[in-house]
């Protein structure tokens, strides 16, 4: 992990055996940087948004098996104007 990115990888489910199974599994290591943010914008009250990157290339053990690798970073954070923070409008 670099840049206080988070990083993981998907990987074909092999053990699929129904359609409300995924159809890839894999895990999401999350940084103790991104941990903070994630623990700070969400005491603000408002939801947190990940922006997600995802490179797909093929398997080394089955190049006919797709993998991906995704990435995942905060969101640049915005805070919505409260109803009441709006300033009059003669309409």
């Amino acid at each position: 992990m670099s840049n206080g990115k988070s990083t993981g990888n998907l990987y074909v489910n092999n053990y699929k055996k129904t359609a409300k199974q995924p159809d890839y599994t894999g895990s999401l290591e999350i940084t103790k940087e991104q941990i903070t943010k994630l623990i700070d914008l969400g005491k603000s009250g408002e939801d947190v948004k990940l922006k997600l990157g995802c490179w797909q290339y093929p398997s080394k053990t089955d190049p006919s098996q797709l993998r991906f690798f995704i990435v995942a970073e905060c969101g640049e954070y915005e805070k919505k104007p409260a109803a009441n923070d709006w300033p009059n409008t003669p309409f």
